[in-house]
């Protein structure tokens, strides 16, 4: 795609390349740019076009297509953009007993979080917690205290625009820490290019590994299947490691009265067969190589808590290091090395090199745009059998095929789909109970 005055973000939305990050909200000098659910839950931007002034800022600060010059200088002289330069790799977890508790994994992020305030490193932490007005949304917030850390502990599995809170980071008093996705990370670098006067304030990016989010079309069948009315949900936990154990979490859709309705974690499994976003398919940076540290899940990993959990961290800078240390010197975390390999096996960027291209390739023969990437990946992989090739394009086509039809039409599909996955499982598990030693 050649840049011109007449492109905007809305060339970036028809071609499926939105991150929904808010970058390009943040930059319309006209105010022209909302963000709107469609049928299958993308949260997208719109245009107002009789406010538009056809700048294309919009479309220049666009992750999602463009990576400015500090980004793609960065990404070739790495030896791996996959992977990123680490100079250590360790599994731990918080010390304290409450965070620890009430975190998805290991609590490492809250912990580190809630020690730089305590030690006055940062004045505040962009982070996300429930929109409770507006469940399932999210909504991202400056934390100031511990307890506005708690509130925001765990995993939200759903687009964020996060980058929609610039102008708060631009008029907060004082260091922040942020918390981000990757592609909030290429946001937010790509915006202080143009927009300096944050840069400054963000102390440290402490980075999470993703593997894609789910639409918000996914989570309101999550709350359809625990069969909650809507007007008595409070939140949903996406992998609640107290309602089963760590490794096999269940959700947990809490209603008003703090009563918790289960959902097995296979119905999340397939949802996001549906639900996920092709742009997160065709996304390089599963580990968020431009933070300070990186934090995730230790799959794969031996000797980890399968019933109460632990974190992974990938300690990327001499910042990082730094920090790390004060926090084990402080009794704040427990934490051991391990080697990085596995932590690479564990997290599968063998599969994430083969969707990168896999996805790239859909992209082309569906006849979508391509990204402004100038950056010389060193992939690894070059080519993927015809098989594999079209599962990705039919992934792409599915995605578009129903993002295209009404939403009520998107959850009758995708009900029956539910129904056929549940009765199979079922079916397995009946099988595996009478005869052991199947390997179903």
């Amino acid at each position: 795609m050649v840049i011109n005055n007449n492109i905007d973000i809305s060339t970036v939305v028809s071609n499926y390349l939105c991150h929904s990050c808010g970058a390009c909200q943040v930059i319309c000098p006209a105010n022209a740019i909302n963000y709107n659910v469609t049928s299958m839950g993308l949260f997208l931007p719109q245009i107002d076009y009789s406010l538009c002034t056809n700048c294309s800022l919009c479309y220049r600060v666009c992750a999602g297509v463009n990576l400015s010059k500090g980004i793609t200088a960065k990404l070739n002289a790495m030896d791996d953009p996959f992977v990123g330069n680490v100079l250590q790799a360790l599994v731990g977890r918080a010390n304290d007993s409450f965070i620890f508790n009430n975190a998805q994994s290991g609590g490492l992020v809250t912990i580190v979080l809630a020690y730089l305030m305590e030690t006055g490193k940062i004045d505040g932490a962009v982070v996300v917690r429930a929109d409770e007005d507006n469940i399932p949304y999210v909504k991202p917030f400056i934390a100031k205290t511990k307890q506005d850390l708690i509130q925001a502990q765990k995993s939200k599995y759903v687009p964020v625009n996060l980058m929609s809170i610039f102008s708060e980071i631009e008029a907060f008093e004082g260091d922040i820490a942020l918390v981000g996705l990757p592609c909030h990370v290429h946001a937010l670098m790509n915006l202080t290019e143009r927009k300096k006067s944050i840069a400054p304030k963000i102390k440290y990016l402490l980075g999470l590994i993703c593997g894609g989010v789910m639409t918000y079309k996914a989570t309101e069948l999550l709350f359809e299947k625990s069969r909650v009315p809507r007007n008595e949900i409070k939140n949903i936990i996406f992998r609640d490691k107290l309602n089963n154990n760590y490794l096999d979490a269940k959700v947990s859709v809490v209603s008003i009265d703090a009563r918790k309705h289960t959902i097995p974690r296979e119905v999340r499994f397939e949802l996001k067969k549906y639900f996920t976003p092709p742009r997160c398919k065709f996304c390089f940076d599963k580990l968020n190589i431009f933070s300070d540290i990186t934090f995730g899940d230790p799959w794969g990993i031996e000797g980890i808590d399968n019933a109460r959990g632990d974190s992974l961290i990938l300690v990327r800078n001499d910042k990082g290091s730094e920090l790390i240390e004060h926090l084990i010197d402080a009794d704040k975390i427990s934490m051991r090395k391990i080697n990085l390999a596995d932590a690479l096996t564990g997290q599968n960027i063998r599969g994430k090199r083969l969707d990168y291209i896999g996805f790239r390739n859909a992209y082309r023969k569906t006849n979508l745009g391509e990204t402004n990437y100038k950056v010389v990946f060193n992939n690894k992989i070059q080519k993927i059998n015809d098989e594999k090739s079209s599962e990705y394009v039919s992934y792409v086509k599915r995605f578009i095929y129903l993002n295209r039809l009404p939403h009520e039409k998107v959850k009758k599909l995708i009900k029956r789909k539910l129904i056929y996955s549940d009765s199979l499982r079922k079916v397995k598990f009946i099988i595996k109970k009478m005869l052991p030693w199947s390997k179903l």
